[in-house]
């Protein structure tokens, strides 16, 4: 049932990526007569809420360097830090028939580093300007520890840019994140005691706000 569960969310993941990715190479198309062609690098601060109970919560910053095509379309990638609060393990103690199920969730802190790539597009060339974007990359931890979060992640979003003066804009965006992971999982019922390493794909809402420059 658990597996089946994974699948179903990988398989989510790749309809979204697919989806986001189509939809901006299709929209690139349209920024290709544009003549604005800049380098472009900012710098963002991030905060995200779990959607399930493999992440409470997490908060970063990252820095991102990007070549701008034209007004509406730009290409890039980035390194941030990222502050995760996730499950370390859980464990599971089956009583039998007449008592119910125990399940314990112990959560634990992880350092992480992300790299990844970006592709931007934007709907107008307005001093306010939405814009539809996503962003691929990998994470890993800063401590020979357990990477709970360690691995590919895929994160779609939609998207705001204010100018404020030349190539200067300050910017919001929100949107889904989705990041391989694994926990431990111990069964502590009698006589079928185990413990496995548990691998998932976890979820949340991802808010940024940035300044490019």
């Amino acid at each position: 049932m658990y597996l089946c569960h994974t699948n179903q969310q990988y398989k989510t993941m790749k309809r979204i990526l697919l989806v986001f990715t189509s939809l901006l190479l299709a929209l690139c198309s349209v920024s290709a007569t544009a003549q604005t062609k800049h380098y472009e690098k900012g710098v963002e601060v991030n905060g995200a809420f779990g959607l399930d109970k493999l992440q409470k919560y997490s908060f970063g910053i990252a820095t991102v360097h990007s070549y701008r095509f034209g007004e509406h379309f730009a290409l890039g990638g980035g390194v941030g830090y990222e502050y995760l609060n996730g499950l370390l393990y859980e464990s599971y103690w089956y009583k039998g028939p007449l008592y119910p199920s125990e399940h314990e969730y112990s959560y634990d802190i992880r350092n992480l580093i992300k790299l990844f790539g970006r592709a931007k597009f934007n709907f107008t060339k307005s001093s306010v300007s939405p814009f539809l974007a996503v962003d691929l990359g990998y994470t890993f931890g800063l401590k020979n520890a357990k990477n709970m979060a360690g691995g590919l992640f895929v994160q779609p979003v939609f998207g705001c840019d204010f100018k404020i003066g030349g190539n200067q804009k300050i910017f919001i965006m929100a949107g889904y994140n989705g990041q391989q992971y694994s926990y431990d999982y111990f069964n502590l019922t009698s006589g079928e005691s185990s413990t496995k390493l548990q691998k998932a794909f976890a979820e949340k809402i991802n808010i940024v706000i940035g300044f490019d420059f």
